[in-house]
């Protein structure tokens, strides 16, 4: 370099590096000091990719080389690449602690600045699960956590895309309400783990919140490629809350907090829904969902019980009176048990409380229960078309369980072709509750009301006898409570048009 000493400012014909880049890759300090001496610049000059010599020291963990570049030119652990990377990303995505541990003492701002993805620092340590280093990240900036890159995953989605089950329980014990992030595909991290295969992550998910299962069998396919039928299995478990003689779940300690079963998905960045949190409190005592011997005890959650604000529905004259008239004219019996309509679900807890562990586990109710997707019913019935016929705890047939569901026109054919038959269709469960009194409450498509009609006619024109808001209602009164499609009420109509009549008297008659 004496009898050249241009040639430290020549960049290599391939990237653009500079000798400095070099050095500091290989991790020579000694020849680094040198180059500077005569380059000072070199330091803060990126190559082709937009790196400086600090990023390759970090990436490949050239702890000596680091320590360098902060302390002469500490400056350069604030410079991006072209993608936004500083050298912290880059050494926690290659699990450097000790490099870490130097460029937060020099640049702590650095937890907290996102790459051109919007992926922090702690995003890449979680993916790659490096706790300390995720740990050290989260000390700094203790909401990292909760932060979404541009494709709205958090931490956890990465940590569950490679099946990183330390990390995983690391950032729920830190972020609970992660469980239940949806990312801009709508995935919560459960559907990443599920995809990952990795069965440890996926217990152990299910067991903070059971709830998320349901939204991982709706959006299952076949492109998943889930192939495992344990997985399948574990999801319809959680789906129903019934572990019941499931040898992976007993004897496993409960996890510091679960969620409600019921609990909002929590939509990140890019989709329309809104935002909704609620109280991270138990919906059932946690030792229980572990063993054969108890039932989970369900625990009431202020956001499960919220009375919902009055809202004006279009009705007919004739409706609107007999409306009026039943408000006035209530029984104290009815008065005790009427309640605000309960939200359209595809699932109901109410229901679910009563079929959780402690009873057989039947695959193909818990499938439809949990408005599973085409492919994933597909597969269950396959395996359990035995079970079609058959009944669980309270009586719900598989017609039952299918009519709580969203139908899309797939389903709505798989339900019409295997599930449907006169004999399920005029059967009540112990709620007293006919399938099509479930379609109703559930604003089903006109078309499976009018296949439970054929299939079973004086349905149309029997109460309800449920212990609810429906008690002794017609399917017709049900339906505009419901504020059902017009194709039902006047399906439901043409059934018997006098059923108006005796509305009209019922009510009368109160």
């Amino acid at each position: 370099m004496t009898a050249k000493p241009g040639i430290v400012r020549i960049a290599s014909a391939n990237d653009g590096s500079l000798p400095l880049h070099f050095a500091a890759s290989l991790g020579k300090p000694e020849v680094a000091q040198l180059l500077l001496s005569q380059y000072p610049e070199a330091a803060y000059i990126p190559n082709k990719k937009g790196k400086i010599a600090l990023h390759y020291a970090a990436r490949e963990g050239r702890l000596e080389m680091v320590r360098f570049f902060l302390h002469h030119v500490p400056r350069t652990a604030s410079i991006c690449t072209d993608k936004q990377k500083l050298a912290i990303h880059f050494a926690a995505g290659d699990g450097h602690t000790e490099i870490v541990r130097h460029l937060l003492e020099v640049f702590p701002q650095g937890a907290n600045l996102p790459s051109a993805k919007g992926k922090l620092a702690i995003h890449f340590a979680a993916r790659w699960d490096h706790l300390e280093i995720a740990q050290g990240l989260q000390f700094v900036y203790p909401d990292g956590v909760r932060q979404v890159d541009w494709e709205g995953n958090l931490p956890l989605h990465d940590a569950a895309r490679e099946g990183q089950v330390r990390m995983a329980r690391y950032l729920i014990d830190m972020y609970p309400s992660a469980l239940c992030t949806a990312n801009i595909r709508d995935e919560i991290p459960l559907f990443p783990a599920v995809r990952a295969g990795n069965i440890d992550l996926i217990v152990l998910m299910i067991q903070a919140w059971p709830g998320a299962c349901r939204h991982v069998l709706r959006q299952l396919s076949a492109d998943d490629r889930v192939e495992d039928w344990d997985i399948i299995e574990l999801l319809l478990r959680g789906a129903v809350l019934n572990f019941h003689d499931c040898s992976i779940f007993t004897g496993l300690e409960p996890p510091p907090v679960i969620l409600p079963y019921d609990m909002e998905l929590i939509t990140s960045v890019g989709s329309e829904k809104p935002k909704k949190k609620r109280k991270l409190a138990p919906v059932y005592e946690a030792s229980a969902m572990y063993t054969n011997q108890f039932t989970p005890e369900f625990v009431s959650n202020a956001a499960s019980i919220e009375i919902t604000k009055e809202h004006t529905r279009c009705k007919s004259p004739i409706l609107e009176e007999i409306e009026v008239n039943r408000k006035k004219r209530m029984t104290p019996f009815e008065v005790g048990m009427k309640t605000t309509n309960k939200p359209t679900h595809a699932f109901d807890l109410d229901d679910l409380k009563l079929t959780a562990s402690g009873s057989v586990f039947l695959p193909l109710h818990a499938a439809l229960s949990a408005g599973s997707s085409f492919h994933v019913l597909q597969r269950v019935f396959e395996k359990y078309r035995d079970t079609r016929n058959a009944v669980d705890n309270i009586g719900r047939t598989t017609l039952h369980c299918a009519m709580q569901m969203a139908h899309d026109d797939k389903t709505i054919r798989f339900i019409m072709d295997n599930i449907l038959s006169p004999e399920s269709a005029s059967t009540r469960d112990l709620y007293h509750r006919l399938p099509l009194h479930l379609a109703i409450a559930s604003k089903a498509d006109s078309r499976i009301v009018e296949a439970l009609l054929q299939a079973y006619p004086p349905a149309g024109v029997e109460v309800c006898r449920s212990r609810n808001e429906w008690y002794d209602m017609l399917p017709i009164q049900m339906a505009v409570e419901c504020e059902c499609d017009l194709n039902v009420v006047y399906r439901l109509l043409r059934t018997d048009p006098s059923c108006l009549e005796k509305v009209i008297r019922k009510v009368d008659n109160c």
